[in-house]
């Protein structure tokens, strides 16, 4: 696909799947056949920072702009973001998942054996996924590359320059960035390492790496649009059960944020509330009658999916804290079936199917 192919896209469309005359329209590949795009998630909302950011970036030459690098914690949105905006335009997307390991010809790609339809075989050259995204245009992802030695992220400098891929170990072979070619990646550091101990392995990264990218800070979703997310997700989810989730999310947040005394080190996370509030739904209905509530241990469906969906992963010390933020924010303990009238309510009615609101 050239350039003069490309098509136009309203960002309305692509934010709110319909089209605002006012809002700028940005080049497109719209390859959705491609094995390479992903499908899109009806229930996806882009978050303020990819709204304001993606379309400025995506638009300007890559010389110009460089690499699109998001940070922000775990679960924030940062990569299912990027996925959905390459759903929407149709554009074919490359994923890396970084790790210790990782090297750079495994970006770039290898010499492989292959069959020669003979019954012998020959060696072929094996595009990578960098390499592939040049060739054919798409976007290349590489998350966590702050998990990534430094050395091995130094090879990148040139193609975030703009410059051309060259491979030695395919005879030389010179691939020229493809004009709808774009490169971005995320890590729960700026690239300065981490200062929290929140995320083992995170490596501090070459200043003059972090240069070649407009860096992008990503966070958790507004209170209201969260719910709106977590609501489409599990649309049997009651209001007050579900107003209740957003509580205790916002309070184990609240310890992560700079100056907090005790700071809960697992984030909890967008798709840990769905995760929660599935199971919450489906143990309220499935341990609704005497004979199985025993299986709850005596604690409400709601406190029984908080800890298999997310809290039963804490260390010891975290796992205090919780039960603390459990207690002030619902008035009963994570451990015991709520008491009062209201304290029940409260717990998880969701068998009689509630309200979202």
């Amino acid at each position: 696909m050239t350039k003069e192919k490309a098509m136009q896209m309203n960002t309305g469309k692509i934010f709110f799947n319909r089209e605002f005359p006012q809002l700028p329209s940005v080049e497109a590949m719209g390859d959705f056949a491609s094995p390479y795009c992903p499908k899109p998630s009806a229930g996806h909302v882009f978050p303020g920072w990819a709204m304001r950011a993606l379309p400025q970036w995506w638009s300007r030459p890559a010389k110009q702009a460089g690499g699109l690098f998001i940070t922000g914690p775990s679960g924030c949105g940062k990569s299912s973001t990027l996925r959905e905006w390459c759903a929407r335009t149709g554009t074919p997307m490359y994923a890396v998942t970084a790790n210790g390991r990782l090297e750079f010809p495994d970006l770039v790609g290898h010499v492989s054996l292959e069959s020669d339809g003979a019954g012998g075989t020959r060696t072929a050259f094996v595009y990578g996924p960098l390499s592939l995204a040049m060739k054919n245009g798409g976007l290349f992802l590489l998350d966590e590359l702050d998990l990534l030695d430094p050395s091995v992220c130094a090879g990148l400098n040139g193609v975030l320059d703009g410059s051309p891929l060259v491979i030695p170990e395919n005879g030389g072979e010179v691939i020229e960035p493809h004009p709808m070619f774009r490169f971005a990646a995320t890590g729960n550091s700026a690239g300065g390492g981490d200062a929290s101990g929140m995320y083992a392995g995170v490596l501090q990264q070459n200043a003059a790496l972090m240069d070649r990218f407009t860096v992008v800070s990503a966070s958790w979703l507004p209170p209201e649009t969260e719910r709106a997310v977590v609501s489409a997700a599990v649309p049997d989810m009651p209001k007050d059960a579900l107003d209740a989730v957003l509580k205790v999310a916002a309070s184990v947040r609240d310890t992560q944020k700079a100056g907090a005394s005790r700071m809960v080190a697992k984030p909890l996370t967008t798709r840990s509330l769905i995760r929660w509030a599935g199971y919450a739904v489906s143990y309220s209905k499935a341990f609704a009658s005497p004979q199985l509530a025993v299986l709850l241990e005596g604690r409400s469906p709601l406190a029984a999916a908080f800890l298999d969906a997310w809290a039963n992963g804490l260390g010891e010390g975290d796992a205090v804290s919780v039960r603390e933020i459990w207690q002030l924010v619902m008035g009963f303990s994570i451990d015991g079936t709520p008491g009062t009238d209201r304290q029940r309510k409260r717990s998880m009615s969701c068998s009689g199917g509630g309200s979202n609101g």
